[in-house]
């Protein structure tokens, strides 16, 4: 499972446009995706994604 790293401030997603790929943040700052079959969608949520990764604001937590 994916989340936000806790010290990072909110507002500094908006630029990632979540909800308009499919790509939900959750109360508990985790992630949450919906994965299209379009090819479009699906590559812009992966370019999200390495975004987050390369930007270092997101973090990999064990499954509850």
């Amino acid at each position: 499972m994916l989340k936000i790293r806790d010290g990072v401030d909110l507002r500094k997603l908006r630029k990632y446009e979540f909800g308009l790929n499919y790509i939900w943040l959750m109360k508990d700052r985790t992630i949450c995706f919906e994965f299209k079959d379009d090819y479009y969608t699906q590559h812009r949520q992966m370019d999200i994604l390495y975004d987050l990764i390369k930007a270092d604001l997101i973090e990999k937590v064990a499954d509850k």
